[in-house]
């Protein structure tokens, strides 16, 4: 909440169009990413977790969402996020994540709000089967994905991006 307040500031001095807030993975760190010590390095439960997240995530929402003409929460699947029935056993679609069901719970809270200004979030989601989000804000179209799928940090990343280019990936054509 620090760095939300001290962005709050940074907003009300440029007054911009549009706020992006992302989660772009491992909000939520699965008790089955890896063999045998997962649950020894959480120190909060998956129930929890959840929780957590998402009160921090609409208590940012109430907090930016009046400060711009158009706010956007995107949310991107992960490796430590999906859900998984053991260590590395993942069930279902990529969208089966936890991070992006807590970006459905707080749609479904804006959604319903009383308040006008938090009905207007946006959330941004990729597409079925696919891991990036892409978002066109103020004329600049921006392509989302969680750090998994540029394996070697940046020096991964002319990889990632040539694979979405040449398949004609989502974010194949972004500006960023």
């Amino acid at each position: 909440m620090a760095s939300a307040e001290r962005f709050k500031e940074r907003v009300l001095e440029t007054k911009p169009k549009a706020i992006v807030i992302t989660d772009l993975g491992d909000v939520i760190e699965n008790m089955w990413n890896v063999p045998g010590h997962q649950l020894s390095t959480n120190d909060l439960d998956l129930t929890a977790q959840i929780r957590v997240a998402r009160r921090l995530y609409l208590e940012i929402l109430k907090l930016l969402a009046p400060l711009a003409p158009q706010v956007y929460f995107v949310s991107v699947p992960s490796n430590h996020g999906q859900v998984r029935t053991g260590p590395k056993e993942t069930v279902g679609s990529l969208d089966n994540d936890f991070g992006v069901e807590i970006s459905h719970q707080l749609e479904d809270i804006c959604v319903n709000a009383d308040s006008a200004v938090l009905r207007r979030v946006k959330f941004i989601r990729p597409e079925k089967h696919q891991e990036t989000a892409v978002l066109t804000v103020c004329g600049t179209k921006l392509a989302f994905h969680h750090g998994h799928r540029t394996k070697g940090g940046i020096n991964g990343h002319d990889a990632w991006w040539a694979n979405q280019d040449h398949g004609r990936m989502p974010g194949w054509d972004a500006d960023i």
